[in-house]
């Protein structure tokens, strides 16, 4: 009876290490982060929480079609170059990460919100994102507000590129500078 016991108790170990063994090898693995852009680019694209998402946050979202992308060096011999690995050829696509818009691939390079020129707009005003600016009519804005693409060219409405940092009110226009989207993560989405 002793040696029945030892042997279910033997048994019941090698079970619980093969399911405790499963769960830290998932908090270790490397794709952890690929599996969370990949979940909360399926979570975009549910739609009861679609409906959800743009009643609390104004932000309208389409059926994207994407794919993942990594980004395999930043910043090479001192230069601000991100290349994203990914299958495939896209030219002029958008990438953005958790946070939002980050740039447009072309041929695997990434050019970055910051040296793009927008249409953007801050609350309820369209302006000009041109030369890390954003020239727009007087407003009440403050340090801290989001700054979204209006929509009103060929790049989607409503991607978060950064926070207002500074603001110059002059007599018939604000200018207004931009703390974009960093730019921390290894995986990116693709908008096809």
């Amino acid at each position: 009876m002793n040696n029945n016991i030892k042997k279910i108790i033997y048994y019941i170990i090698i079970i619980l290490l093969f399911v405790v063994f499963d769960k830290i090898l998932f908090y270790f693995n490397n794709d952890n982060e690929k599996n969370i852009l990949i979940n909360n680019t399926l979570k975009l694209q549910s739609d009861s929480l679609k409906s959800d998402i743009e009643e609390l946050t104004k932000i309208k979202y389409d059926n994207y079609n994407y794919i993942i992308g990594k980004i395999t060096y930043k910043n090479l011999y001192n230069s601000d170059t991100y290349y994203i690995e990914y299958d495939g050829t896209l030219n002029d696509k958008l990438v953005i990460n958790n946070n939002g818009l980050i740039g447009i691939v072309k041929n695997h390079i990434l050019t970055k919100v910051s040296d793009l020129s927008l249409s953007v707009r801050i609350n309820d005003n369209y302006g000009i994102l041109k030369n890390n600016e954003i020239k727009i009519i007087n407003g009440d804005y403050k340090i801290g507000d989001k700054i979204y693409t209006s929509g009103l060219t060929s790049i989607n409405e409503n991607l978060l590129i950064g926070y207002v940092s500074d603001i110059k009110n002059y007599e018939l226009e604000t200018i207004i500078k931009v703390d974009y989207i960093k730019i921390d993560t290894n995986y990116v989405v693709i908008l096809k």
